[in-house]
C-alpha cells in the first residue's frame, strides 16, 4: 500500500450533521488482521488533519503498527462539558460521536475494540477527560495533555472502571495553568497534581507516585515523571510535568512559523512516550 492510500479522508453522518476525520493505516495493515486504534482529539480552533501533522502519530504507528483517527470537532471545537466551546454552545453529541467513530473503525478498518486508545490536546483534552468518566469501559489507555479540568469535575471522578490515565502539563503554560485556579467562562481548574492523584485514588493506586527527574537541555527546563504503578489491574496513572513548557505538544512537527521545529526544548518525542505508555495494555 503507498503513503497516499495510507491516509484516508473519512466522512460518517450522526444526527444529520457529516462529521470528518483523517485516518491512517499502517503499511503493513492486512483486513483481517484486527489492529489497535488510537483517536487523536486536536485542540480548539484547530482540525484533525494539522493535529495529523502536528503529533506525528503517523510515523510512531508505521513503526508500532496500529491505526490512527484525527477527527475535526464541530466549529473545530469539542463539546467538553465546561460550556465554553463553540460545539458545547450547540449542544453536539460528541461522546456519540467519538462511539460512532470506534464503531466504524471496527467495522471499515479492522479496530480491534479490546485495544482502543484516545487522546486530546487541550480542548481535546478536556473532551478526553469526560469521555474517560463517562465511557470508561471503552479504553484501553487515555492521555490529556494541556487540558484545563474544572473543579467540579472532581466529585466525578468516583470509584468505577479504572482507566489507565497518562497526564501531560507544563508549568509555564499561559493557557492551563499547572496550580490552577480562575478561568475564562466562570469556572475554577483544579491543579494538575489534584487531577492526577484524584485518578490515581479512583484507579485503586497507592498514595504515593515514584518519581523521576532529569535536566530538559535548555536551561530552566526539567521533565519530572510521577508515576503511580501499584494500581488495580496494573491500570496505572502517570503524569509527565515539564518545567518550564507553555501550551503545545512536545515533539510537535510544525512551530507557530510552519517550519519544521520541536519547539518546546524538552528533549523529547511525546507522542513515542504516550505510545509506550499505552502499549503496556495491549
Amino acid at each position: 500500500m503507498d503513503r497516499l492510500k495510507q491516509d484516508i479522508e473519512e466522512t460518517l453522518v450522526l444526527s444529520g450533521r457529516k462529521r470528518r476525520y483523517l485516518l491512517h493505516l499502517p503499511p503493513d495493515r492486512r483486513p483481517s488482521k484486527p489492529f489497535p486504534l488510537l483517536i487523536a482529539l486536536h485542540g480548539r480552533y484547530e482540525t484533525g488533519p494539522q493535529m495529523m501533522k502536528q503529533i506525528r502519530f503517523d510515523r510512531v504507528a508505521d513503526r508500532e503498527g496500529f491505526v490512527v483517527v484525527c477527527p475535526t470537532g464541530v466549529k473545530r471545537s469539542w463539546a467538553d462539558g465546561r460550556g465554553i466551546s463553540h460545539a458545547d454552545v450547540m449542544g453536539i453529541d460528541d461522546i456519540g460521536f467519538v462511539e460512532a467513530l470506534i464503531k466504524t473503525a471496527e467495522k471499515k478498518f479492522s479496530a480491534d475494540p479490546r485495544r482502543i486508545f484516545l487522546l486530546g490536546f487541550s480542548n481535546g483534552g478536556s473532551m478526553v477527560h469526560r469521555l474517560a468518566l463517562d465511557r470508561p469501559q471503552l479504553f484501553s489507555g487515555v492521555a490529556v495533555v494541556s487540558a484545563a479540568i474544572p473543579q467540579s469535575a472532581g466529585d466525578e471522578i468516583k470509584p468505577g472502571v479504572p482507566v489507565p490515565m497518562m497526564f501531560v502539563y507544563g508549568t509555564a503554560d499561559p493557557v492551563t495553568p499547572y496550580n490552577g485556579g480562575p478561568m475564562p467562562g466562570g469556572y475554577t481548574a483544579m491543579s494538575v497534581e489534584q487531577v492526577a492523584g484524584i485518578w490515581a485514588e479512583r484507579n485503586g493506586c497507592g498514595p504515593r507516585p515514584s518519581v523521576k527527574k532529569r535536566p530538559g537541555p535548555e536551561k530552566g527546563t526539567s521533565v519530572t515523571v510521577s508515576s503511580f504503578d501499584d494500581c488495580d489491574g496494573g491500570k496505572g496513572v502517570k503524569l509527565i510535568t515539564i518545567t518550564g513548557g507553555g501550551h503545545a505538544w512536545p515533539g510537535a512537527a510544525e512551530g507557530p512559523d510552519g517550519r519544521d521545529s520541536t519547539q518546546t526544548g524538552i528533549g523529547f518525542n511525546l507522542s513515542q512516550a504516550i505510545w509506550d505508555f499505552f502499549h503496556c495494555f495491549i
